[in-house]
């Protein structure tokens, strides 16, 4: 059952494009990639690092803006460039003590498949491509940039009793999970 999967989640690992993004990027005038984040993304995530959970992400953008903000959060590993560089991964996972299958990914495009196949529970937002909501085990109700790596994090800790010092996880109703 999908309950038990996020029980297991020890760790987090998503795509910040199209996942805490619209998969949108504007170019300022001096030619910076411009991006808006959902609050909500942004607490879970930090909730998520002060409860323990070593978080990573994937981007295709190697320019300084995105890479610094998402570790000023608490993200502990970024991959920055279009490779998507798997030996990368399982290093941040070795420094962390995970196994892929500690981990919990959220992806939203084609490039993502291999770390969703790898990942204990794969995951996407409601708006990603068809491939990818194939490989997912489950695809949440919010769109990327509006919430959906909020959604994972959230289920994930409030099953475990870990939101907000929440100690009664039933909260999750199986028609949510």
């Amino acid at each position: 059952m999908i309950f038990d999967k996020f029980k297991r989640v020890k760790g987090f690992m998503f795509a910040a494009d199209g996942v805490l993004t619209g998969g949108v990027v504007q170019f300022g005038a001096t030619g910076g990639a411009l991006r808006s984040f959902h609050v909500k993304d942004c607490y879970a995530m930090q909730l998520a690092v002060n409860k323990g959970y070593p978080l990573a992400a994937v981007t295709q953008d190697a320019s300084a803006s995105a890479p610094e903000w998402l570790k000023g959060i608490g993200v502990s590993f970024l991959h920055a460039g279009a490779d998507g560089n798997a030996a990368a991964c399982y290093e941040w996972l070795s420094q962390v003590g995970l196994d892929a299958a500690d981990v919990l990914y959220m992806g939203y495009d084609v490039p993502d498949l291999a770390r969703l196949q790898s990942a204990g529970l794969a995951t996407c937002p409601a708006d990603a491509v068809e491939d990818v909501k194939a490989a997912a085990a489950y695809v949440s109700f919010c769109s990327g940039g509006n919430g959906a790596l909020r959604d994972v994090i959230e289920k994930v800790m409030r099953l475990q009793g870990t939101w907000n010092g929440d100690e009664h996880p039933g909260r999750l109703s199986a028609k949510n999970a």
